[in-house]
């Protein structure tokens, strides 16, 4: 059986202030994984395991909700998330101290991901399938650098199944302007992305 393993870091933590960092990080993870327990370790790095197929739609929520906050005049915050699929052959207590295949693809990914543009990348033993994620998840990169913050806090719900209209109360504004938001965000080629993403994945053996 197969699971998925997200790795991730938060980029240039460093900017946060240092007496609540922590707490923050904690705070935007738990707002973004709600359906899901995660271990943050070292302030600033996290790790989960979701089912495959919902990994990318979680990975990419994380980076909604931290790029939807507003931290000073320049800082907005973000994550490296490498996706692992694969086995998990010891089932511990913890993630950080269970085995397998899905663990080793997520660590590994991470490192690759420090020395590249894009902030998300799946690892796998099906090299095919990498390749042809990876390659979308390049241009999903241009759209999610383009992310206002309230664009990013639009996509954030909708990938928990809000309503243009629910999203418009939340955020104080007209039904129109989150629809516009959400264009404006690349939210029509995210939820293509998303289904591509989460049948190529239900099929790997």
């Amino acid at each position: 059986m197969l699971h998925a393993i997200l790795t991730g870091d938060i980029i240039d933590s460093s900017s946060l202030d240092a007496t609540s960092r922590s707490a923050s990080i904690k705070g935007w993870l738990q707002q973004a994984l709600s359906e899901y327990p995660f271990e943050l370790s070292r302030g600033d790095t996290f790790q989960l395991r979701t089912p495959p197929e919902d990994a990318l739609r979680v990975g990419i929520d994380i980076r909604a909700v931290l790029r939807g906050q507003r931290i000073g005049k320049r800082y907005q915050p973000d994550a490296r998330i490498s996706i692992g699929i694969g086995t998990i052959e010891f089932d511990d207590i913890t993630i950080a101290t269970s085995t397998g295949s899905a663990f080793e693809h997520s660590g590994r990914g991470l490192e690759i991901l420090k020395g590249q543009i894009g902030q998300i990348q799946l690892s796998s033993d099906y090299t095919a399938v990498n390749s042809a994620c990876n390659a979308c998840f390049a241009l999903l990169e241009w759209i999610v650098q383009h992310w206002s913050v309230s664009q990013a806090r639009a996509v954030h719900y909708a990938l928990n199944n809000h309503t243009q209209r629910s999203i418009a109360e939340h955020e104080k504004v007209s039904q129109p302007a989150i629809q516009q938001r959400l264009k404006a965000a690349g939210w029509p080629a995210i939820e293509e992305l998303l289904l591509y993403y989460s049948l190529a994945v239900q099929q790997l053996p």
